[in-house]
């Protein structure tokens, strides 16, 4: 019984190391980001008992040198078979490898004695920001297990056994790894990985013209990174999306991103822009008098796509073209259109030219009566309406209606939009009205007068007229002649004074 134990034992430690033999194997998976194919690599520890025979099949095709390059068909899953006979007892496992870059996989059918050591490599391209990563997927072998990693052949600080780097610009890397097998310690072979960019860059032109929606932007690949292209998308902040091109734009930030088959994704930005605002200043001065047609209006250029072009156009057809300034300008609306970023937008300004703002002080009711009942009435034409008026004695300013004032002088102001002002000077006397019966005893004419002024009435004495700021601009006698000379006297309205010994009386007269 004893020799049977050790007989048995001796068996069992023989199938022990036999089966340590066989699947001190490495099982390295590399899919493809580029479609359709992959890479396999079955490597076999130093086997020093040549009894030991092994097959190697994918798919049933026996694996040269123990490996099979351009797998096709990605994302089917294949199947590996390992056997190997020592002359006494047959070890074998089978494995499903789907090699789909997206979800590689590993799934024995067939379970050996012990699992293999299974490396399934993943890689994610880097965009500009370094943030590729080259990560294994481990699985069976005898532990522990080694990994080693390099940046262009020289060892890399810091990862000594770690299964994954981590934030990588695009570069040549490798790798090495191995278990603890009796055959198998150390590193083995080196896997070599490039990890490359991928990029892209937004062209956005801008739109034609300040507020326009005209631009067409694109997305455009600048580094394919691994496997090419599976997914791309431009998109503005308005939630418009395309995969490639988006048209009609207004101006506005734009974004891109790109993925690749191994998952990596770049990011990139764009912007639409426009051409400035036009920007500039306008200014008018208005008639100088009434019908003098000398308006003027100039306009500044701030800011805005040169080269710029003028037109202006007005009243009774009026254009002009080539300048900045006009002049001339006879009361009424005008337009200017200013063209500029090569001729492809404009603007349009509008504006007024006014006659010459005019106070005419109609007339002036004189007090006669306590308490203070004089008034004054005028008429207010040209500048830009609203109007604002303002009647100052000298002490204090009202605004109207202008009645109730006492004896004394007065200045009506008037001030327009544009703030052009002009004002007009009038006094107030303490007069005595005739009675109803003088009031139709006494008569003017022609009135309006232009050269002879003719007064009729009943011991009229004097008369005194006054223009419209309360000045007197002539007297006359009136007991010796019925008539007053008045042709040295302006076109305009003034206020007739007749005095008589019944009273006085105030009248207006308009000289043609």
């Amino acid at each position: 019984m004893k020799i049977l134990a050790t007989l048995l034992l001796c068996i069992f430690t023989i199938l022990q190391i036999n089966a340590q033999q066989f699947v001190d194997t490495y099982i390295h998976i590399r899919p493809d980001y580029s479609g359709g194919s992959g890479e396999l690599v079955v490597m076999d520890c130093e086997d020093p008992n040549s009894t030991i025979t092994k097959t190697v099949t994918f798919e049933g095709s026996n694996l040269t040198g123990m490996q099979q390059t351009g797998i096709t068909d990605n994302g089917n899953v294949k199947v590996l078979n390992y056997t190997a006979d020592d002359g006494n007892t047959t070890y074998e496992f089978e494995v499903e490898i789907d090699f789909n870059p997206m979800n590689p996989s590993v799934n024995y059918t067939i379970m050996p004695t012990v699992e293999p050591m299974s490396v399934i490599e993943t890689v994610t391209s880097s965009s500009p920001s370094c943030n590729g990563n080259i990560n294994l997927i481990v699985s069976g072998g005898n532990q522990p297990l080694n990994f080693s990693w390099f940046n262009n052949g020289n060892p890399i600080p810091g990862t000594s056994g770690q299964t994954a780097i981590n934030n990588l610009c695009p570069g040549n890397y490798g790798y090495q790894f191995g278990d603890n097998s009796s055959f198998c310690s150390g590193n083995g072979t080196m896997f070599n990985v490039q990890i490359q960019t991928l990029d892209c860059l937004v062209d956005a032109p801008d739109v034609s013209c300040f507020g326009m929606c005209d631009a067409t932007a694109n997305l455009v690949i600048t580094a394919q990174g691994q496997g090419g292209i599976i997914n791309s998308e431009l998109a503005n902040n308005y939630g418009d999306t395309d995969p490639m091109t988006l048209n009609n734009q207004c101006s506005g930030p734009l974004t891109g991103i790109i993925y690749d088959a191994t998952g990596g994704m770049a990011q990139c930005m764009g912007n639409i822009g426009e051409p400035d605002l036009i920007n500039f200043s306008l200014y008018t001065t208005d008639l100088t008098s009434p019908g003098a047609n000398d308006g003027t209006a100039t306009v500044n250029v701030t800011q805005g796509a040169t080269p710029l072009t003028y037109d202006w156009s007005g009243p009774n057809s009026y254009s002009a073209s080539g300048s900045n300034q006009v002049s001339g300008l006879e009361d009424g609306s005008y337009s200017l259109t200013m063209t500029y970023n090569n001729g492809q937008c404009d603007t349009t300004a509008t504006f007024d030219i006014y006659d010459a703002l005019q106070l005419v002080i109609d007339s002036i009711d004189q007090q006669t009566a306590t308490p203070a009942n004089g008034a004054v009435y005028f008429t207010i034409s040209g500048g830009a309406m609203p109007y604002d008026t303002i009647l100052d004695d000298g002490q204090t300013q009202m605004s109207g209606p202008y009645t109730g004032l006492s004896v004394g002088q007065y200045t009506l102001i008037v001030t327009d939009d544009n703030g052009t002002t002009v004002d007009s000077t009038f006094t107030i006397d303490n007069f005595v009205s005739l009675s109803t019966e003088a009031l139709n005893e006494s008569t003017i004419y022609p009135n309006p007068a232009d050269n002879i002024l003719n007064v009729d009435g009943e011991q009229i004495i004097s008369a005194t007229i006054y223009d419209l700021k309360g000045r007197v601009v002539l007297t006359s006698d009136l007991q010796q002649t019925g008539s007053i000379d008045v042709s040295q006297l302006e076109s305009g309205v003034y206020t007739l004074n007749l005095r008589s010994e019944k009273g006085e009386h105030i009248k207006k007269l308009i000289i043609k």
